[in-house]
């Protein structure tokens, strides 16, 4: 509930509320957070591009929308964990879409960076909130659900739940998909690969901070990493994200602009 709402999906409220604001957190369009303000937030940026989506993508996006609209009372806390259940459904078939049928060009890694970093935020706020110090089991498990690595971590502890392997898995680890590591290597690679505006070979801000990041995770202990760090990292993400903004999308008269060399020596 509190990571709920720090993202502004939730109000705060006595625990009695809890149905209440999960339900916000899913349903209510003025909620900037919300699942549903950020599908109708996605639905607005299709429909500048329709031309450019197929079908299924268009028919996913609008189905989205209709499944996580708020259900008429008394029926709302039978009907909301199905429409749940159908709007995972329906993200991970557009994130197949995606993943299969786009042209992997210059947009195509925007793409990928945005999610990645929004990715690597989330999991930073989820492991500072659920694996702390005081993690209890029932937290641990909580958080290995966040990031779909529940499988995963049976499969290589069989001794039960621990934090350190938790922190591990959901941080450190740079082979699973859904770690905070995983994330920035792949910041790294797809930086990596864009066009240099300098041409003395040195790496741009943004690549610098995805390999400060990447070092940083590198040299961590599960067993000592805390949330003071993980807020460092979650920091330093936001400010790769900007970085990226202001190098990459630049307005005005002193935005930076490719060199050109005027000769050979």
């Amino acid at each position: 509930i509190r990571l709920l709402i720090a993202w502004g999906a939730a109000d705060p409220g006595p625990d009695a509320a809890r149905e209440k604001q999960l339900r916000t957190a899913l349903c209510d369009e003025e909620r900037p957070g919300s699942v549903l303000s950020c599908i109708r937030a996605a639905q607005r940026t299709a429909a500048s591009l329709r031309e450019r989506l197929s079908p299924h993508t268009w028919r996913l996006l609008a189905d989205l929308g209709g499944a996580l609209r708020p259900p008429p009372e008394p029926a709302a806390e039978a009907t909301i964990p199905e429409g749940t259940e159908a709007a995972l459904r329906l993200l991970s078939a557009l994130a197949g879409l995606m993943q299969e049928n786009m042209v992997r060009g210059p947009g195509w890694r925007f793409l990928e960076m945005g999610r990645r970093v929004e990715r690597a935020v989330a999991t930073c706020r989820a492991a500072r909130a659920l694996a702390g110090e005081d993690a209890e089991p029932g937290d641990l498990e909580a958080l290995l659900d966040v990031v779909d690595s529940q499988i995963t971590y049976r499969s290589r502890y069989i001794a039960g739940l621990a934090l350190a392997p938790v922190r591990d898995l959901v941080v450190l680890d740079p082979f699973n998909p859904r770690s905070v590591a995983f994330q920035v290597g792949a910041l790294g690679d797809h930086l990596g690969a864009l066009p240099p505006l300098r041409e003395d070979g040195l790496p741009e801000r943004p690549l610098r901070l995805a390999q400060n990041i990447a070092a940083t995770l590198t040299a961590f202990d599960a067993r000592t990493i805390g949330n003071p760090a993980l807020l460092t990292i979650e920091q330093t993400l936001m400010t790769l994200a900007d970085a990226i903004g202001d190098r990459y999308f630049p307005h005005g008269a002193h935005a930076a602009r490719p060199e050109k060399l005027a000769g050979l020596a």
